[in-house]
């Protein structure tokens, strides 16, 4: 290697145009698939952290793609480094409003006996209004489902959705209907998928029938994890 080039010659993948760059740069950060909710999906933005660190350039081209898909919680995540990333999170985005458009995938994990950061996700669901997809777990007590009520309003240009209830499958149907509108109201316009985990109806025909609307108004019906199910939910 020649020593008296110059270290912008040496580095010579900043010569091409960010657009080869971006494609380069974006397999580094794969968007997550939420029914593989591991610790080892988050492992590839560590690369795309570094790189964002490299310099002004690369930072501008991984931004995006660092925001893009995001998970926030309402207290400590006990696995993810940092513990406190809502936190850190919320100020970021209190700070620079201009990333706000920028998250196209959020997903919200709600716990109960943690929610110290509450606030954090609170205003979270009124920022980032740009997402397309949004993801819900653990909604299983009514400051849950406000949550996902608040994010109807904010977030109407989602596109899919998926609720999950807690480890006690009590995601009711007819909660469901009721936070988005009995699927009548317009609160999700643009809905294309629902996805639903860890339902218990108890025979509830009536939601059923709600169900069913649904599945006209959207593309496609997920069920998974059903518990009690009965004889009209296999025919949906």
């Amino acid at each position: 290697m020649d020593i008296n080039h110059s270290s912008l010659d040496r580095a010579f993948i900043l010569k091409l145009p960010d657009e080869l760059l971006s494609m380069i740069i974006s397999p580094l950060a794969p968007i997550i698939d939420d029914d593989e909710y591991l610790r080892k999906q988050y492992q590839p933005y560590e690369m795309v952290v570094a790189l964002s660190l490299v310099c002004k350039r690369f930072y501008r081209i991984t931004v995006p793609y660092l925001y893009a898909e995001l998970v926030i919680n309402t207290g400590n995540n006990t696995w993810r480094r940092p513990t406190q990333i809502s936190k850190y999170l919320h100020r970021t985005f209190r700070e620079n409003p201009l990333l706000w458009k920028l998250c196209r995938h959020l997903t919200v994990t709600y716990d109960e006996s943690k929610i110290d950061f509450l606030y954090a996700v609170t205003d979270c669901l009124t920022w980032l209004t740009a997402a397309k997809s949004l993801t819900f777990w653990g909604l299983g007590g009514k400051r849950a489902w406000g949550l996902l009520q608040l994010a109807t309003e904010h977030i109407s240009g989602c596109n899919i959705l998926s609720l999950n209830a807690d480890y006690r499958y009590n995601l009711h149907l007819r909660l469901v209907i009721e936070a988005l509108g009995g699927f009548k109201s317009g609160f999700l316009p643009n809905l294309q998928t629902l996805k639903l985990g860890g339902v218990s109806i108890y025979g509830d025909q009536i939601c059923q029938e709600e169900l069913r609307v649904c599945i006209c108004i959207s593309s496609t019906l997920v069920l998974s994890k059903l518990c009690r199910c009965t004889n009209g939910m296999h025919v949906l």
